[in-house]
């Protein structure tokens, strides 16, 4: 809450700058009938007056600006974010169905060499036209990519 009053306050305060700024001028240019040294001194007082409304304007406006661009940013943080985790479900995904592969290669490797009776007879003699240096070759990628537990 401090925040926002802090805000309204500032606010109120810019307007009336812009308010006063606005009655000077309207003070200045009535002054047309006075003497040069006296134009010359309210003309040096109204540059002060206008640097204070001039930086009013600047806040009111400027921060309606900032609002909207850190609104967008925000928005795109949160579509950043959003992408960011589903990138990395998509990667634990494929992670896991990588390990699975690399798994069930490894599984056929020994079955060829051996280690299920009648699995290597079978793969190599039968229908699958697997040969062993082929598995071993597969085992070798899933090892470099997968590495064992």
């Amino acid at each position: 809450m401090n925040k926002n009053y802090r805000i309204i306050a500032a606010t109120i305060l810019s307007l009336l700058a812009l308010v006063g700024y606005a009655i000077f001028t309207i003070y200045l240019l009535r002054q047309t009938s006075v003497s040069e040294v006296v134009w010359t001194r309210t003309a040096y007082v109204f540059n002060g007056v206008e640097t204070i409304a001039f930086a009013a304007a600047g806040f009111l406006f400027g921060s309606e600006v900032h609002r909207k661009q850190a609104e967008n940013a925000e928005q795109r943080a949160e579509v950043a974010g959003k992408q960011v985790n589903e990138a990395v479900r998509q990667a634990s995904e494929l992670g896991a169905k990588g390990s699975s592969l690399a798994a069930a290669i490894r599984s056929k490797e020994v079955g060829l060499k051996g280690g299920l009776p009648g699995t290597q007879q079978s793969v190599v003699g039968g229908a699958h036209n697997l040969n062993y240096p082929t598995i071993t070759e597969l085992v070798a990628m899933a090892d470099e990519l997968f590495p064992r537990d």
